[in-house]
């Protein structure tokens, strides 16, 4: 039997037919999502997460944003995984230097941005003996968080700079206690590290 299209339109059977293609796969998890779309499947992991731990609010200017930054830091016993787009505060890279020096270990994937600025965070904790890298897959690398001991996130819109702390209107989130939020972000910066390149720091800090 043969289905003709009428009038710009499918008939029943065809549309039928068609519908239990595209569920069959998505159903098989993107078999065939090399033919449609990739807006027809879902992205790998967009569960949902209930919130179980404590979070803390900070804003800036004059809103404790920076101060809750460096606080999360300090708070740090283990690991400290660094997303950074600008990265120029003295005072947030003298916190991890800090807990560097205790024993903390402190790595970074920053901007390539990061190369040119007057100043870099990126060469000051790279001369400490900090694991730097730079992000050149991606036309700018972003994300502005930590992760921290495996089961705390530090994020927001804060960057990692004077400017953000003194003149910008920002926020940072701090997401106490809650692995599993910590475990999909730890995910996202390791995909980071792995595709960075290491950081050659340039003379002086």
């Amino acid at each position: 039997m043969h289905s003709e299209a009428k009038n710009g339109t499918m008939e029943p059977m065809t549309k039928t037919l068609f519908s239990l293609f595209i569920g069959a796969a998505m159903a098989l998890g993107g078999v065939f999502s090399g033919i449609f779309p990739t807006s027809l499947f879902l992205a790998p992991d967009t569960r949902s997460i209930p919130l179980t731990g404590q979070v803390e609010i900070g804003f800036s200017p004059d809103g404790g944003a920076e101060a809750l930054v460096i606080r999360a830091i300090g708070a740090a016993q283990q690991d400290i995984l660094v997303a950074a787009y600008s990265f120029t505060s003295k005072p947030i890279a003298q916190a991890l230097l800090t807990a560097h020096k205790k024993g903390v270990q402190v790595r970074a994937v920053l901007d390539k941005s990061q190369r040119s600025e007057r100043y870099s965070a990126a060469t000051f904790l790279a001369n400490q003996g900090i694991g730097v890298r730079i992000d050149e897959k991606h036309a700018i690398q972003h994300n502005k968080y930590l992760v921290i001991d495996g089961h705390s996130v530090e994020l927001g819109s804060f960057n990692y700079s004077r400017a953000a702390a003194e003149r910008n209107a920002e926020n940072v989130m701090v997401i106490w206690n809650q692995p599993e939020i910590a475990l999909r972000y730890r995910s996202d910066w390791e995909r980071l590290w792995d595709q960075a390149v290491p950081y050659a720091p340039r003379s002086g800090s």
